[in-house]
């Protein structure tokens, strides 16, 4: 049956993605750290200037008054510091609208250097929507950190699957129509604890490994309005699904 949502030749607007995840091979890991940091600093920052301010509010005595209100404004400073770091170390995200069926097919030889010669890619597109509402090039440098995490869980070798789905979800937090691209190895699994810590920054069951490729997967989802879970028990291979919300008709 023909995919009524598929282009003439849907790889064709995502050469200058290709072209550039080969060039640089993802994203700079420096300046998505820089950001990283940048922004969990301002949240705890966020979180004593509240304080602060709460404590000024109540003190009785002019000298402590005074000390706090010292206190705030170092604790504001750091703040407008950490949003120039942010700001200088964000990719600008540009949201468009992506036909991610297109871009794994465009993106299939970079994936399976990626993935090395002792893993194969089993790639399974179904003809429905794959049209989503996000940024082509970071949804590339996510198709690749899932790669990586793919070999990482497979050192021997294996098969990882990379699917799509559509999903209509129910309830308050994530109800909606979303593209669900499921990433599945055969490797053996994670423990409980790498499964709750694996999109922390830093985290990575390889000591040798910088830990932020699953964390700039979730992060893009964020921006997005979708999200990332991690299933599968140890033993029995990782399955990650990545919710993307699917774009409105054009």
């Amino acid at each position: 049956m023909p995919n009524e949502f598929a282009t003439d030749d849907p790889t064709a607007s995502y050469t200058d993605v290709v072209e550039a995840l080969r060039r640089h091979s993802g994203a700079d890991p420096f300046g998505q750290l820089l950001g990283q940091i940048a922004h969990d600093f301002n949240n705890l920052l966020s979180v004593a200037i509240t304080g602060s301010e709460v404590a000024q509010s109540f003190s009785q005595d002019a000298r402590v008054a005074r000390f706090l209100g010292t206190s705030l404004g170092a604790l504001q400073g750091g703040q407008r510091l950490t949003s120039r770091l942010a700001s200088v170390s964000q990719t600008k995200y540009r949201a468009e609208r992506v036909d991610v069926g297109g871009l794994v097919e465009a993106l299939r030889e970079v994936i399976q250097s990626r993935l090395g010669k002792a893993c194969a890619i089993d790639v399974q597109l179904g003809a429905h929507n794959h049209i989503v509402l996000t940024d082509a090039l970071m949804l590339g440098v996510a198709l690749l950190n899932l790669a990586d995490n793919a070999r990482e869980a497979m050192p021997g070798g294996g098969r990882w699957t990379l699917s799509t789905r559509n999903e209509v979800r129910e309830g308050l937090a994530s109800a909606g129509s979303y593209l669900i691209i499921g990433a599945v190895d055969s490797g053996d699994g994670w423990a409980q604890h790498a499964r709750m810590h694996a999109f922390d920054l830093f985290f990575s069951t390889k000591s040798e490994e910088r830990g932020l490729g699953l964390s700039q997967v979730r992060d893009l989802t964020r921006r997005c309005g979708g999200f990332v879970q991690i299933d599968g028990e140890e033993g029995s291979g990782v399955q990650l699904s990545v919710a993307l919300p699917l774009a409105e008709a054009a």
